[in-house]
């Protein structure tokens, strides 16, 4: 097969079609923008033609690879291995990759300005020369009746925290793509209870008026019910997904149900999964020949958006449950099984020929009707549908599911927080064994503490001591959102899950540590210090001797010390319980 290649600078652009192909390049504040348009004769492109730009750069400190998917790995990885390589389109990740060193400085953040397209991403190490490389591949039948394509590849080579590198692609992308985050309501930032690993499929009424009740005094703001309002059955499936008619064997009278749980003094947020439409649904015949590809497996197919009466079907849905019922939000799920790598070919009956930009204009349309009946909407996606397009029409972005993995719903809300801005970033729901441990259980809470906190054990089930522990900590993440979620944000050591990581402004600082032995610096400012390590003590070290009170609490809020010390020159160690932290002023 036959490969043309075009070689600029440090870029190299490669098809299997000839191609022609012009470079230009933009440099400032130490950030390199590469623009290479490309354009062929259709005729040429079967369903394996391609084109791909990529970037060589030698790695002079760069000890590890940052990427939106790496989650618990982030290792440095050859080209050539599977772990190197992954896909990004609209509704999954983003195209940006960053390399760093011991210091948790970049040395490189790359990134591809098209974030909606699906694009094929190889990062990172080139064995072949010894340097980084970051190449996006384009397959050409996926572009439709097009025959020009530009990439844009953003390097930014400033030696500082990654967290502010990929902060400044999140911006770039905003700025060149006119992306417009969606409003943020306070809500969206207050801990929350879910319905999903509590109950599954088999809720009630009852059983989700008696939780809102309970998650109230507990502290929590909103109640996500999930998915089961709309079947008879509890055996999953899609099958009889699409018609959305709630069901009266689970939810007798939908209005007053709703009406309850706002009485508890809690929003209420529902579970709709977007795409499917099953094979026994009462609307199957009138929308089956408007389906992207089928699924005999789940007994359901995917809409295809770019016909405008199944946006319109799906937007007057979720408009009539705002109406009629007054849910104050939407988990929108599965967003990203609208795709397909073969699309079917545009008809007169579409308005759009890609699917991505009809996800993109049914999802804006989405929020802008739903924005319009109540201006305080709540939109939940999930991971891995987190990118940047993502957040003109969501204010709530969760972690993939992890049922009882602290360490993945730490990690997930830290990746997701670096390109997230101001948008509300949420755990995966919190779920743990009631027999266990008090400081046990606090555990899997402080690995969300800076992540807005979803709860979902079955509330009447907690002992007192994880009654207690669970008011604690909800209300301290409540009292400290502005410092937790809304601040400068630290996250150490990347490579190693983030073993400390803080949030502080000018005055107040809260710090977590999260493994063994590790010192974390204090200075004048009032300091919280949460110890989620295995041990009875924390290790802090200041940069001079001072006089502080110190006061400890345990996992429960109960005072164990207060008292005034002096902090010595260099090292110190407090005592402080498992899952309980001092505050240091």
């Amino acid at each position: 097969m036959n490969k043309y290649i075009k070689k600029f600078d440090s870029v190299e652009v490669e098809s299997n079609v000839k191609i022609d192909a012009v470079h230009i390049k933009r440099t400032e504040n130490n950030i390199d923008v590469h623009e290479v348009k490309i354009k062929w004769d259709r005729g040429t492109t079967n369903d394996k033609s391609y084109a791909s730009i990529k970037i060589l750069l030698p790695m002079r400190r760069s000890k590890f690879r940052w990427a939106p998917y790496c989650q618990l790995d982030k290792a440095m990885r050859s080209t050539w291995m599977g772990t190197a390589k992954f896909n990004t389109m609209l509704a999954v990740d983003c195209p940006v990759t960053c390399v760093y060193d011991a210091d948790d400085c970049n040395e490189y953040t790359v990134a591809l300005s098209d974030v909606k397209r699906n694009i094929e991403i190889f990062s990172g190490y080139e064995e072949n020369g010894a340097m980084f490389a970051f190449r996006g591949v384009v397959m050409l039948c996926e572009l439709g009746t097009l025959n020009s394509y530009t990439f844009k590849v953003r390097v930014d080579r400033n030696n500082e925290y990654i967290g502010k590198t990929l902060d400044r692609t999140r911006k770039w992308w905003e700025e060149i793509l006119g992306i417009e985050p969606m409003n943020v309501p306070k809500e969206a930032k207050l801990p929350m209870y879910s319905t999903w690993y509590s109950y599954h499929q088999d809720i009630t009424d009852e059983s989700i008026e008696k939780e809102a009740r309970l998650a109230a005094e507990l502290g929590m703001k909103s109640i996500i019910v999930d998915d089961g309002w709309q079947l008879d059955t509890c055996g999953g499936g899609y099958g009889y997904t699409g018609d959305w008619n709630v069901v009266p064997s689970k939810i007798k009278d939908m209005k007053s149900h709703v009406d309850s749980v706002h009485g508890a003094g809690l929003k209420y947020i529902l579970w709709f999964s977007v795409p499917f439409v099953g094979y026994f649904s009462d609307i199957w015949d009138s929308v089956c020949d408007k389906v992207l590809y089928k699924n005999d497996g789940l007994k359901a197919a995917v809409l295809d958006p770019r016909y405008p009466e199944i946006r319109r079907y799906l937007i007057d849905k979720y408009k009539e449950f705002a109406v009629e019922y007054g849910i104050d939000g939407f988990k929108l799920d599965f967003i990203d099984s609208f795709y397909t790598a073969n699309e079917p070919p545009k008809t007169d009956d579409m308005d759009y020929e890609f699917v991505c930009d009809a996800v993109e204009r049914l999802m804006t349309d989405v929020k802008d009707e739903l924005s319009k009946i109540n201006p305080d909407i709540l939109i939940e996606f999930r991971q891995r549908y987190t990118g940047p397009v993502i957040r003109k029409f969501g204010n709530m972005l969760r972690v993939g599911d992890c049922a009882r993995d602290g360490i993945s719903n730490r990690v997930g809300i830290t990746d997701i927080r670096m390109l997230a801005g101001n948008t509300a970033v949420h755990s995966d729901m919190i779920i743990f064994d009631t027999r266990e441990s008090v400081e046990d259980a606090a555990w899997q809470i402080l690995n969300s503490i800076f992540g807005v906190i979803q709860y979902s054990v079955r509330l009447e089930d907690l002992s007192p001591e994880q009654l207690k522990m669970s008011r604690f900590w909800l209300n301290f993440s409540a009292e400290n959102k502005d410092i937790l979620l809304n601040s400068e944000y630290v996250a150490h050591e990347p490579h190693c899950n983030y073993p400390i990581i803080e949030a502080f402004n000018d005055k107040e600082r809260i710090a977590a540590v999260y493994a063994r032995n590790k010192i974390l610096p204090v200075d004048g400012r009032k300091t919280t210090i949460i110890n989620a390590t295995p041990d009875s003590r924390i290790y802090t070290e200041s940069d001079a001797e001072r006089e502080a009170k110190i006061t400890i609490l345990n996992c429960m809020g109960d005072e164990v010390r207060s008292e005034t010390v002096k902090i010595s020159k260099g090292v110190n160690v407090i005592d402080v319980p498992k899952c309980g932290l001092v505050v240091i002023e």
